[in-house]
């Protein structure tokens, strides 16, 4: 599978990736460095990390990964410089040899940059691969009038499509559709189900939408201390919308000490001033 000339074009004269003649390695070899890779990733040593992904793009039976995952790093500054066409470079090499997350990268990156139609094409190949991020994405450029009119049926069947695959974005898009009320009437007990689905897979916004259906009592009977449960710690990391709301519920509760702690932070922080 190819993608569309003008993806192939941009990277024709782009800087030519690091691979060399293909690496063999055992079986065993091949584990360990994997292993090592996203043992590295995951304790953030990146440099290190980085290094390995260049032994594995060398690795036939793992190019392809190891190619999406540098584009990661250059997409997202890890390690190395921020560099979006070279990122895509990297997701186009690992696309053309089939590897979805690839492809859907080069989607995702190309809907992002405005190429709607692009996008729209690229994320209809792997549409029946029933990879959920891009079933998640078509049902946003349904949602929104992305290459399509707006339908918002299509966008809730793309969304279940994906949410019943696990994905916590198309489970918050859901409950964003139910909360909101598109294409009907709001119904916040779907809603709460939705967003309880995808706070419990640490979804930062289900979390505040979670907590701000707990104040208010809709779909859920109200309860203000679960409401604070979910958002303060959210609040001690500091996301500014778990800020500025859990002030508020202190408020409610009437504990004003906590209140104006929190209410100090949020001027301090994020210019508060309601």
């Amino acid at each position: 599978m190819y993608f569309l000339p003008l993806v192939i074009i941009i990277f024709l004269n782009s800087c030519t990736s690091s691979s060399s003649e293909p690496l063999i390695l055992s079986e065993q070899q091949e584990k360990n460095t994997l292993n090592e890779y996203k043992d590295m990733l995951e304790k953030k040593k990146y440099e290190e990390a980085y290094k390995k992904l260049l032994i594995l793009e060398n690795v036939n039976n793992i190019s392809s990964y190891a190619k999406n995952e540098i584009g990661n790093f250059y997409e997202n500054g890890i390690y190395v410089d921020k560099n979006l066409e070279l990122a895509l470079k990297y997701y186009v090499e690992a696309g053309n040899k089939n590897y979805i997350p690839a492809i859907y990268n080069v989607g995702r990156v190309r809907l992002e940059q405005g190429h709607y139609a692009e996008a729209a094409s690229i994320f209809k190949t792997i549409e029946n691969d029933n990879f959920a991020p891009a079933l998640n994405l078509i049902g946003v450029m349904y949602n929104y009038g992305y290459n399509y009119d707006v339908d918002l049926e299509n966008a809730l069947k793309y969304y279940k499509k994906a949410a019943l695959l696990g994905n916590p974005d198309a489970q918050f898009n859901i409950g964003q559709m139910y909360f909101k009320g598109n294409g009907g009437n709001e119904d916040f007990k779907e809603a709460f189900k939705w967003y309880t689905l995808s706070a419990n897979q640490n979804y930062y916004l289900a979390k505040i939408q979670l907590a701000t259906l707990y104040f208010k009592g809709y779909g859920v009977e109200a309860n203000i201390n679960t409401a604070i449960n979910i958002i303060k710690p959210l609040a001690i990391d500091g996301h500014p919308d778990a800020i500025y709301n859990l002030r508020l519920y202190y408020k409610k509760l009437n504990n004003s000490k906590d209140y104006e702690y929190w209410d100090k932070v949020c001027k301090k922080t994020h210019d508060c001033d309601i």
